[in-house]
């Protein structure tokens, strides 16, 4: 992937003006096609989504860098509440109302708080590498971003360790999404970690009636199986595909898989239980 593209996905990002005067940055590919919001996750930006974006070609994809990452302003006071309604705001902005809700890692976390509130009824959502309780506090892998300051360092051990995975990637987008990943700030590291420590939606998931699809893959080394089975629990009528050849990032790992999987979802009849084959 050349640095030219590397920059027009950057360059191709609109600012989108809140009621609060904050701005936040999204890339929103047009067209006349059915909306998919996509959001994701913690530390990345909307570039998160470059890979699998050519593979959902005809959906007008709407994909904001969360506030506080990427070219988005911060706010100190984020929270699952506050970022629902952004996306709110967003979809008011564009005039759009999002068909599809994907969310990949704290994305998911956001999706399912969309879900749950019905924001847009008839809205299905598709979780990626998702989780209803992250359950992260005090896992001693993030204890190193408790210790960082401004600003963080490309050369930090732990960056290489974050972004490790079974799959090779291009290394000049990895190289882009960690120069992205650190021009956050410390506190922004640290304000959204806190969220993940302490977020569990379990309790209050039960009465969501839309369609929803998790991927997830069998190698993830931040959310293993037991988070597919929390979605299980909590959400017994899910569609769940493991692949067991991905790990944390499936879209950035096997980016026309999981864009297979969601257009058969997508189009499935009720009860197609061919539709998920993961050979795709």
């Amino acid at each position: 992937m050349s640095s030219t593209t590397m920059d027009a996905w950057r360059l191709g990002k609109r600012t989108v003006c809140l009621a609060s005067g904050r701005n936040l940055a999204v890339v929103d590919t047009g067209g006349e096609g059915d909306v998919a919001l996509l959001l994701h996750g913690y530390t990345d930006t909307s570039r998160s989504y470059q890979a699998l974006a050519p593979h959902l070609a005809g959906l007008r994809l709407v994909i904001p860098d969360l506030p506080g990452h990427g070219d988005s302003a911060e706010d100190e006071r984020a929270d699952l509440s506050t970022l629902v309604e952004d996306m709110v705001a967003v979809s008011r902005a564009l005039d759009v109302v999002p068909s599809l809700v994907v969310g990949h890692s704290f994305g998911s976390l956001l999706a399912l708080e969309i879900a749950r509130r019905e924001v847009w009824p008839g809205a299905k959502f598709v979780i990626l590498a998702g989780t209803p309780y992250p359950n992260l506090g005090g896992l001693s892998s993030l204890a190193p971003i408790r210790h960082f300051a401004d600003p963080v360092a490309m050369s930090d051990p732990f960056l290489t360790q974050w972004y490790a995975g079974p799959v090779a990637l291009d290394p000049q987008f990895l190289e882009t999404v960690k120069a992205e990943a650190v021009c956050m700030p410390a506190r922004i590291w640290r304000h959204y970690l806190d969220m993940l420590e302490s977020l569990d939606l379990r309790e209050g998931l039960g009465g969501i009636r839309a369609p929803l699809l998790s991927i997830a893959g069998d190698l993830d080394h931040l959310f293993d199986a037991r988070h597919g089975d929390a979605i299980c629990q909590v959400l017994p009528d899910a569609r769940i595909v493991r692949l067991p050849d991905s790990g944390h990032n499936p879209h950035w790992e096997a980016p026309e898989r999981v864009a297979g999987l969601i257009r058969r979802w997508l189009t499935a009849r009720d009860g197609d239980a061919q539709v998920l084959d993961v050979a795709v």
